[in-house]
């Protein structure tokens, strides 16, 4: 099943580069050139009304899709876009679920996409916004691993599940439960720093000393993409400028403070103090600040634990280290 999602997604990204110009303007056309294969994919064949209720009537509007458990209850309600808007509002779609929950419905989630642009509230938690991606600008199987929560069997349930690690073998390849796994690294905290000769590459999460260290001469990022790095704080910048441009690092996420230390804000302040940030570094000028002043080990420590926030393993990060 993540191999056919992984073809949808990969066509789906090709017909919007193709023909976004001509979906673009018009609802209909990107609900059926983009969103319905794509719920198709995931199991939900628009065309039965046993699974998807479209066109669902609420006391609050009209949702355009109403996903359904055995028992044809909503489970999900989506709001379809046009493809031209981007990262479209999701407050409409949230009325639709509160009204109805009200009424005495228990749904739990709601949708909001303009077919490139997915991204997936809980309404039932502090926290609601649990996964933003897209089609267009992410990594494909990342792309992948986070819709894979929308598969109908996975969905049954009534709880959104994301897989943050890719495939490993099993004997039921019908299941992408099987398929995949959510696996937290491991470290053994009893084992000694790794041995490093001149230019090696180490993941994050490996055990390596900074203390005393050169910084590293380069980092390679999830998706190979590699920057020349002069300064240890370099590190936990290009991680956050990288996560916040595949959309992975939202304000859902950096709004949140970090344990007790909150690492970003949009003006540069620390939103706890009021007061300015020690050493604001722009991720987006006027948009995002990252608080870098931070010891090497506080830097390494927030980069894994942001990189988790996100969704990547420490593992998923390489530098290249000098002896």
């Amino acid at each position: 099943m993540l191999d056919e999602l992984v073809r949808t997604i990969e066509s789906l990204r090709k017909r919007i580069q193709s023909h976004g110009l001509h979906i673009g303007d018009y609802e209909k056309r990107t609900r059926v050139s983009l969103i319905d294969p794509l719920l198709s994919a995931l199991g939900w064949d628009v065309s039965d009304p046993s699974l998807v209720e479209v066109e669902t009537k609420t006391d609050n509007g009209w949702a355009d899709y109403a996903l359904l458990n055995v028992d044809r209850q909503p489970l999900v309600f989506i709001e379809a876009k046009k493809l031209k808007e981007p990262r479209p509002a999701i407050e409409q779609v949230v009325g639709y679920v509160t009204k109805e929950n009200v009424n005495g419905a228990n749904i739990r989630y709601c949708v909001c996409t303009n077919g490139d642009y997915w991204h997936l509230l809980d309404v039932r938690s502090q926290n609601p916004a649990i996964m933003r991606t897209s089609i267009s600008q992410g990594n494909v199987h990342k792309v992948a691993l986070n819709l894979v929560g929308l598969w109908r069997p996975s969905l049954q349930d009534g709880v959104y599940a994301p897989v943050t690690e890719p495939i490993v073998e099993t004997a039921h390849q019908d299941s992408p439960a099987a398929q995949t796994k959510r696996t937290t690294p491991q470290t053994d905290e009893s084992a000694q720093p790794a041995t490093l000769s001149d230019d090696d590459w180490m993941t994050l999460d490996s055990r390596f000393e900074v203390t005393g260290r050169p910084p590293p001469t380069r980092i390679r990022l999830p998706d190979g993409t590699e920057t020349d790095l002069s300064r240890w704080r370099e590190v936990i910048i290009q991680a956050a400028t990288w996560l916040y441009s595949k959309t992975a690092l939202f304000e859902e996420r950096w709004s949140r403070p970090f344990g007790n230390k909150y690492l970003f804000s949009a003006d540069g302040n620390n939103p706890d103090s009021k007061k300015p940030f020690n050493s604001p570094e722009p991720i987006v000028k006027g948009e995002l600040y990252l608080e870098t002043s931070l010891s090497n080990k506080d830097m390494l420590r927030y980069t894994k634990a942001m990189l988790d926030r996100c969704g990547y393993s420490a593992g998923s990060v390489h530098l290249k280290l000098s002896s």
